[in-house]
């Protein structure tokens, strides 16, 4: 018999992962050349998110608050 779990899962939060904050530099190396592709592509919801986030990063950093994000642990 095989285990039920086989720590895939677990391997798979444990890596570290790589977020651009550029979302344009993003598209630029997947070589999604329009806003069509970004759009309907199965990265849409990532990158709108990452988008989100960078502009709520950034007009903290405007105000000249402070906005700190854990990473990791």
């Amino acid at each position: 018999m095989h285990p039920y779990h086989n720590g895939v899962l677990k391997r798979t939060v444990k890596t570290p992962k790589l977020y651009f904050y550029d979302t344009g530099f993003a598209c630029y190396l997947t070589k999604w050349s329009s806003a069509e592709t970004a759009m309907n592509g199965a990265m849409r919801g990532a990158l709108l998110e990452t988008y989100t986030v960078s502009k709520i990063l950034k007009s903290y950093q405007n105000m000249g608050r402070k906005f700190f994000v854990l990473l990791s642990r």
